[in-house]
């Protein structure tokens, strides 16, 4: 596998949330580049649920990578 890795920004936005988070494309193994991008998504998962993104009094929520 060569480098550099390509890696692309994926935005949530919404009113009150503008979050921004990596992915990595174009890797020569589809299911490598599945599996890192599947764990990318899960903690970010994890992340907005700790930091209240489905709270109803959410005011503001802002994240960069």
């Amino acid at each position: 596998m060569g480098l550099p890795i390509h890696i692309e920004t994926k935005f949530i936005r919404s009113p009150k949330v503008k979050v921004s988070y990596p992915i990595v494309t174009k890797l020569p193994l589809p299911h490598i580049e599945r599996k890192i991008n599947n764990e990318i998504i899960s903690n970010l998962n994890n992340m907005l649920i700790e930091e209240g993104f489905y709270n109803k009094n959410l005011m503001e929520m802002i994240g960069h990578y």
